[in-house]
């Protein structure tokens, strides 16, 4: 092998694509490339209430749940990257029935390889949220039979599942309630694996009923650094579909199974659609929100949590006409940077992405690129975007969506690339040095 650079004696070493070997922890620098490859197919059929997930501990492995639209069925597919390729599994089924989901309806757990949980509402059993368990197992999925309810009450809008990455087995569900008067958060927890795996729902702790908020579009994320701490945004019904947002926090630092609730602050006094949420792993306590606001514009708005207040500045436009079904994620390998993918209605109805870097203080927004370019779906929910998690594909990200404007609206997966450092890790270990070279 040939060196990458100079490596002393004994230092691991990894292979790199071009065949030469590198220290491990060194980074090669990746140009941004959006789209990075031809989008590609799980789902040829129409496709429904999309959501997508990585697992952390399996690298290029990840999940997308959808609804099969010709029967209603809830069905997830494994998807795994290789370079710039998608390989997909078969498609699995786990709600024989009418099911509706959320572009947060699937995650994987940060503390179990291979576990995913996937939430929706199941329309035939009186719209009670349920939960399913599953265990990926090369290119399959195995769900445990059965699955708990989280709460013995009417479902709307889409329920959201987040993982607490600090917090092992934690895990928040969230929805509204159909009579306009807030909606309920769970606290729960999930131990073991396979069909040994167990979930535990805590009792739901309302939020948002005095001042009483309708929370549609609901979207939330975990700080990464403050255990149990988690901001969730919302259209508000009760107060003119104004952009608004509740940071709350679980009791004994993560770990226990009651709220703390701040008040409810609007982000946006205008009406505001589908706003998507991600909090920045690289700095404590600040937040994205990405949405549809003012003059149906599409925007962002800097969040900084401090104990359960959220503040904000902005916003910052990143497409001045309409724009619409945002989806927001932070790269964790690519300080302060993040994607948000959407659909713009003006100019040709396009799926868009555009990079943004968040500062302290600020935002900066690079310039919208085509991401898929054709019709823009009538509904929300069918646009989820999620990073690759492995620091060796860091800047990599996976937009899954429903393509209106290819023959029979299939679900379709791309791959984007933003600029980055690839930082070179134990998946491509092959040996360590024994001289200098």
């Amino acid at each position: 092998f040939v060196a990458s650079g100079t490596l002393p004696s004994g230092q691991t070493v990894v292979l790199n694509a071009d065949g030469t070997v590198a220290a491990i922890g060194s980074g090669t620098a990746v140009t941004e490339s959006i789209p990075a490859a031809a989008a590609q197919l799980f789902n040829s059929a129409k496709t429904n209430y999309i959501s997508v997930s990585f697992d952390t501990k399996t690298s290029g492995k990840f999940v997308v749940a959808y609804q099969e639209y010709s029967n209603s069925y809830g069905t997830a597919i494994v998807g795994t990257v290789s370079g710039v390729t998608i390989t997909f599994g078969t498609p699995v089924v786990f709600q024989s029935g009418q099911v509706q989901m959320g572009s947060q309806a699937v995650s994987y757990n940060p503390s179990t390889a291979n576990q995913l949980l996937i939430t929706y509402t199941d329309i035939d059993d009186g719209r009670y949220g349920k939960i399913k368990v599953g265990t990926v197992s090369g290119t399959t999925i195995n769900f445990k039979a059965g699955g708990p309810n989280f709460g013995l009450v009417a479902v709307y809008d889409a329920p959201v599942i987040i993982f607490d990455p600090s917090v092992t087995g934690k895990f928040v569900t969230l929805f509204r309630f159909n009579s306009g008067n807030g909606g309920t958060c769970h606290a729960n927890s999930v131990t073991g694996e396979g069909d040994s795996t167990s979930v535990t729902i805590g009792s739901g702790q309302s939020f948002g009923t005095s001042p009483a908020v309708f929370p549609n579009h609901l979207s939330a994320a975990f700080d990464p650094n403050t255990p149990g701490n988690f901001v969730m945004v919302y259209q508000d019904g009760q107060n003119n579909d104004y952009g608004t947002a509740i940071v709350a926090q679980i009791a004994s630092s993560g770990t226990g199974t009651s709220f703390t609730y701040g008040n409810p602050v609007v982000f946006e006094a205008a009406g505001t659609q589908f706003p998507s949420v991600g909090f920045n792993p690289a700095a404590a306590g600040k937040f994205v929100v990405a949405f549809y606001g003012a003059s149906q514009y599409g925007t962002t708005r800097l969040g900084t949590v401090s104990g359960t207040t959220p503040s904000f500045v902005g916003p910052y436009v990143f497409y001045s006409n309409y724009a619409n079904y945002c989806s927001l994620a932070f790269d964790p390998n690519t300080a302060n940077k993040f994607i948000v993918t959407y659909y713009k209605y003006t100019g040709g109805s396009d799926l868009m992405a555009v990079e943004g870097t968040a500062s302290a203080s600020s935002i900066t927004l690079g310039t919208p690129v085509v991401f898929s370019s054709g019709g823009a779906p009538g509904g929300g929910f069918e646009n989820a975007v999620a990073f690759n998690p492995f620091a060796s594909s860091a800047g990599q990200f996976v937009n899954a969506y429903q393509d209106d404007g290819a023959t029979n609206d299939p679900g379709t997966v791309r791959l984007g690339q933003i600029a980055s450092t690839a930082i070179l890790g134990n998946t491509d270990f092959i040996g360590i040095t024994d001289a200098d070279v």
